[in-house]
């Protein structure tokens, strides 16, 4: 899968690599969200490790009713998109 013609391994956001990536200046081991640190950060009040979607734990995360391993995009699973790509930008 390719975003902008650039592989995953040096994908890019902003001229800056994922190890030295940046929100609002704050490196990732001190990145905040609403002032809250990663390991406590939340969402509606839920932890990370308790987080949930649609009342659907991370690990039973489900979209349109298929599980992440099985996970469909206009029929067509992730290992195939770059199949899809090519369709699409035509």
């Amino acid at each position: 899968m390719k975003l902008a013609d650039t592989n995953l391994p040096d994908m890019k956001l902003a001229d800056t690599n994922l190890t030295d990536m940046k929100l609002a200046d704050t490196n990732l081991p001190d990145m905040k969200l609403a002032d809250t640190n990663l390991p406590d950060m939340k969402l509606v009040d839920t932890n990370l490790t308790d987080m949930k979607l649609a009342d659907t734990n991370l690990t039973d995360m489900k979209l349109a009713d298929n599980n992440l391993p099985d996970m469909k995009l206009t029929d067509t699973n992730l290992t195939d998109m770059n199949s899809v790509i090519p369709t699409l930008l035509t």
